[in-house]
C-alpha cells in the first residue's frame, strides 16, 4: 500500500486532533461530498451498524449484553425449521440467521399515505400494517386512523394501497397501534424491503428491534443512468426473480401479502443463495450472483397494457410481446 495513503489515513483516524465539532462537522461536510452514490449507499450501513452497537444508549440490558441475550435464547427454541442447524460453514463461518431462533424472526411491511399540509419526508406516515411470521402467518395487521381529507386519495394514490378517503376514518389512533407494533418487533430479526422508510414513517428507531435486514442491500443491480453503481431492486422485482411470479400483479395489494413475499424472499431466495456462494456469516456480500439479468416490471408494465388487458392473469401458451418476455 501507498506509504503516503497510510499517512494521510493515520492522519484522518486521529479524529481528536480536528478540534471542536464544528470543525469536524464541515470536514465531514466536505468528505461526504466526494462519495458516489454506492460509497454513500455503504457509509449508511456502517452508520447504522455503528448506531446500533455502541452510538446510541436507547438500548440498555442490566446484566446483559444484547449479544449474550441472543446467545441465550438459542436454547430455548429451535431455530429456523426451513433452513440448516446452527452449523459452521466452508471457511468456519456460522450462518448468520441461525443466530435468531425462529419464533424471533418476522417480516414487516408498511402501506403508506401521503399528509396533504405537510411537505418533505415528514408527510408520509402509516396507513396499513402487516406483520408475519416464519410460517407465513399473520401475526400482526391494522390500519391507522386519518381524517378524511387529509392525506392523497386520488384514483393512483388508492389503485396501489387500496386506502380510499374514507377506510380509515375508523381505525384505531396512531400511538396505540405504534405501541403494539413495537411490541410484536422487540427483540426480533425484522425482515424489510426498504425498511427504514418504513420506520421512519412510523416513527420507529431501529433500534426499537432486535435487528433490522433490509433485502434491498443484498439484490441490487447495475443502475442504467450511472456507470460503475448499483441500484436496489424492488419488492416486485425481487419476488419475480426467484419465483417467476409477480407478487403484485393483483392490485391494490396490502401490507400483509407484501409481509409474507418478503418473508418468502428470505426464507426460499435469499438464503439458499448464500449457502450457494459460501458467504454464510455476512449479510450483503453478493460475492459471485450478478442480478444485472433480472427483469424491472415496470418497464414491462408498460408492455403488459398494450398486449395484455390489465384484468387478465397471464395465460399459459399467450405469444404477446409481453408474456412471451416474462414467460
Amino acid at each position: 500500500m501507498n506509504p503516503s495513503f497510510i499517512a494521510e489515513q493515520d492522519a484522518v483516524l486521529n479524529w481528536p486532533s480536528y478540534g471542536e465539532s464544528v470543525q469536524k462537522l464541515d470536514f465531514l461536510k466536505k468528505f461526504s461530498q466526494t462519495l458516489n452514490s454506492e460509497e454513500i449507499h455503504h457509509l449508511k450501513n456502517l452508520l447504522g451498524h455503528r448506531a446500533r452497537n455502541g452510538g446510541t444508549k436507547k438500548r440498555q440490558w442490566v446484566g446483559q449484553t444484547w449479544e449474550d441475550y441472543k446467545k441465550s435464547k438459542l436454547g430455548q427454541a429451535s431455530p429456523l425449521e426451513s433452513q440448516p442447524q446452527c452449523e459452521l460453514r466452508p471457511g468456519g463461518e456460522k450462518a448468520w440467521w441461525t443466530t435468531f431462533p425462529k419464533s424471533e424472526v418476522v417480516a414487516l411491511d408498511v402501506e403508506k399515505v401521503n399528509l396533504r399540509s405537510v411537505k418533505g419526508v415528514a408527510r408520509v406516515k402509516p396507513g396499513k400494517i402487516g406483520i408475519v411470521d416464519c410460517n407465513y402467518g399473520t401475526i400482526f395487521e391494522s390500519d391507522v386512523y386519518h381524517r378524511p381529507g387529509t392525506f392523497l386519495d386520488g384514483k393512483k394514490d388508492s389503485a396501489v394501497s387500496g386506502i380510499t378517503r374514507y377506510s380509515l376514518e375508523k381505525a384505531p389512533e396512531w400511538m396505540t397501534v405504534k405501541s403494539k407494533v413495537k411490541k410484536v418487533i422487540d427483540k426480533k430479526l425484522v425482515i424489510t424491503v426498504a425498511g427504514q422508510g418504513d420506520l421512519s414513517c412510523m416513527d420507529i428507531e431501529r433500534d426499537d428491534c432486535g435487528e433490522l435486514f433490509d433485502v434491498q442491500c443484498y439484490y441490487r443491480r447495475p443502475n442504467p443512468d450511472v456507470s460503475d453503481e448499483t441500484q436496489p431492486m424492488s419488492l416486485r422485482d425481487i419476488y419475480f426473480y426467484h419465483f417467476k411470479e409477480d407478487c403484485q400483479f393483483q392490485k391494490p395489494h396490502n401490507a400483509v401479502t407484501d409481509a409474507i413475499c418478503t418473508m418468502r424472499i428470505f426464507l426460499e431466495g435469499y438464503i439458499p443463495l448464500k449457502e450457494k456462494s459460501g458467504l454464510v456469516g455476512v449479510r450483503h456480500n453478493m460475492g459471485e450472483v450478478d442480478f444485472s439479468d433480472a427483469i424491472k416490471l415496470k418497464n414491462m408494465d408498460k408492455l403488459q397494457k398494450r398486449y395484455c388487458k390489465p384484468s387478465n392473469e397471464f395465460r399459459v401458451g399467450c405469444q404477446c410481446e409481453y408474456c412471451e418476455k416474462m414467460y
